[in-house]
């Protein structure tokens, strides 16, 4: 997810007084105990915890109940998970671009995947609706407090659905799906441009009411993976990588995808933004259940966003503030805005304190 760099002056002194304040600290100890332990894939780290019966139900019985955890409480301990859980992390290269990494660096991701979806390390599209902002009504306004709309967001890069409605490959690709000629046929209501829903039209998240609504930025490229990728822009980035990695032949379902989004023809838009405006929901599904995009959406965001997995080996730069590039707080930060780092961090430092004192 995005943020914007409005509130750096606020960050700073909030940095500056948690410098002062600090006890909250992971020591150098810690932090050298983790980093001695090296792994190169989910057989490693199954390992390290075999004596708890895997690290899910290390994590269930040591961590979850805690202060740092208990928000979002325990990982789900059935096969569907461990099975996500060991892909994911088979993927260990294509995450840190080594073919190891170590138990600090895997605390560190694992407390995002925590974070966002409660460890199940999987495609877990953003959910919507809640009271006051029904189906698609939530992901398309901004609701105070909690999330900025989806619909008209700079930071995000998203085409509003008034553009996309009247984008020649948006429609030619889109208008055979339910509810395009309520869109359409009696002129394009100026309120798609907007970040308030338009009242004559239902909010149901349902294809067979809303699919061609459904398939607009606003909703389509809601959060999804481990780190919840949100917004045209980052979906941008990984369009590139799937159209360009050498490694995707390889694999026969985004192989397909690559060759159906080859196929798109240009209509004035650039490659990159006609595949963002003619792929689906059901491709982007599809994507995000390959274990190689799941780490690639964490790799390439790290790659523009400062190189935020690079974690110092030092206490004083980990534990530094959130303007400390190779500090907790700047991973977290560099992810999401608002609350989100002063809610993950105290559960990495908790994991990586845990995980030394194995």
């Amino acid at each position: 997810m995005k943020i914007s760099d409005a509130d750096s002056f606020l960050d700073t002194v909030t940095d500056e007084i948690r410098d002062f304040l600090a006890a909250d600290r992971v020591d150098q100890t810690a932090i050298d105990k983790c980093r001695a332990i090296p792994l190169s894939g989910s057989a490693d780290i199954q390992a390290k915890f075999a004596a708890h019966g895997g690290f899910i139900s290390w994590y269930n019985s040591t961590l979850s109940s805690t202060t740092p955890f208990q928000h979002r409480g325990k990982i789900p301990a059935n096969a569907g998970v461990a099975t996500r859980f060991n892909s994911f992390w088979d993927q260990i290269p294509a995450i840190f671009s080594a073919p190891h990494t170590d138990a600090l660096q895997f605390a560190a991701v694992m407390c995002l995947g925590i974070q966002e979806n409660s460890g199940d390390m999987s495609c877990d599209p953003e959910a919507v609706g809640k009271a006051g902002y029904p189906g698609l009504v939530y992901a398309f306004e901004k609701i105070p407090g909690l999330k900025s709309s989806y619909n008209v967001n700079d930071d995000l890069g998203n085409w509003t659905a008034l553009k996309l409605f009247k984008d020649a490959g948006y429609v030619a690709e889109h208008s055979g799906l339910a509810g395009y000629h309520q869109v359409v046929d009696h002129g394009i209501d100026q309120a798609w441009g907007t970040a308030t829903w338009p009242q004559s039209f239902s909010s149901k998240v349902d294809a067979s009411v809303n699919g061609f609504i459904m398939e607009a930025d606003f909703y389509k490229f809601r959060g999804r993976g481990v780190i919840q990728t949100t917004g045209r822009d980052d979906y941008g980035v990984l369009i590139d990588y799937i159209m360009n990695n050498p490694a995707i032949p390889g694999n026969a379902n985004l192989n397909h995808l690559r060759a159906t989004w080859d196929a798109y023809p240009t209509t004035g838009a650039s490659k990159r933004d006609t595949i963002a405006s003619r792929s689906t929901n059901a491709q982007w599904n599809v994507a995000f259940g390959e274990g190689i995009v799941l780490a690639a959406a964490i790799a390439e965001d790290s790659r523009i966003k400062s190189d935020y997995l690079q974690l110092a080996a030092d206490a004083a730069t980990l534990n530094g503030g959130k303007t400390t590039k190779g500090s907790l707080y700047f991973m977290a930060r560099k992810i999401n805005g608002g609350s989100y780092p002063d809610q993950v961090v105290p559960m990495m430092k908790a994991m990586i304190r845990a995980i030394a004192a194995l």
